[in-house]
């Protein structure tokens, strides 16, 4: 799988499950609207982690965005909030 398909049960189960771990918040700014679940390793650069609960963290829409600039950039510090 290349592209991303929401419906497949694997990915909706990875994204229910960082969500769950997560509390519902985003972990940047512990808002509750409006959650994303973002690829700490981007899902194009590491087929291995696409679906590791431990590659996602629950963002907010505006956190989201903010690290969109330079995804690489903030790995590390994506990776020390979980």
């Amino acid at each position: 799988m290349t592209n991303r398909n929401y419906d497949v049960q694997e990915y909706r189960n990875f994204r229910r499950a960082v969500r769950n771990r997560d509390g519902h918040k985003c972990k940047m700014c512990s808002s509750t609207s409006r959650l994303h679940v973002h690829h700490i390793i981007p899902w194009s650069k590491s087929y291995e982690l696409r679906f590791v609960v431990d590659n996602g963290i629950t963002l907010c829409h505006d956190c989201h965005k903010k690290k969109k600039k330079n995804e690489t950039h903030w790995i590390s510090y994506l990776s020390s909030l979980i």
